[in-house]
């Protein structure tokens, strides 16, 4: 079986529970996290990196733990990432983007903070020191084929027959 998750307009334990469950549970063969097109609300995501400790610390722990474990954690993403969603799909094995103008960036630069999920370390990984530090200090967005060969663009969205399984399997 293959766990779709839809990542949260707000970041919540459900959602860090969710993707902890789907890698753990042994029926689920893969992750699909999907990042649709509605934009978190950025108050309330800077509220959540300035005095969420006790949400981020096990989000991270769960990230760490699905990127390094073998079941497929995929990507799905609909619009421009920043913030937190960023940082969520930095952790996928792969990321594929519906849209050919989607970028990546780190949206709180200008405000001093550096991301709090292990970001530094994979987008260094992914798109080499010099373009991480671009993005994560000075704002710098990246497209998705600066991420190594792990991000493509996906012409067209999902063939209905595929929205339709992905739609039946979120239901479950």
């Amino acid at each position: 079986m293959i766990e779709v998750i839809q990542f949260p307009i707000r970041v919540s334990p459900a959602f860090v529970a969710a993707l902890k469950r789907a890698g753990e549970g042994a029926q689920v063969e893969g992750i699909i996290l999907e990042f649709s097109e509605d934009s978190p609300d950025p108050v309330d995501e800077l509220q959540l990196l300035l005095t969420g400790d006790s949400l981020i610390d096990p989000l991270r722990e769960t990230l760490r733990a699905l990127e390094t474990q073998p079941k497929p954690l995929v990507g799905l993403i609909h619009r421009q990432l920043d913030g937190l969603a960023f940082e969520v799909a930095l952790a996928c094995h792969q990321r594929f983007v519906s849209k050919s103008d989607a970028t990546f960036r780190w949206s709180w630069s200008d405000l001093g903070l550096l991301p709090a999920l292990g970001t530094g370390r994979r987008l260094s990984h992914l798109a080499g020191l010099e373009k991480a530090v671009q993005t994560l200090l000075f704002g710098a967005s990246l497209s998705p084929e600066t991420l190594s060969d792990q991000s493509r663009y996906i012409a067209a969205s999902l063939s209905p027959v595929t929205e339709a399984n992905f739609s039946r399997r979120r239901r479950r």
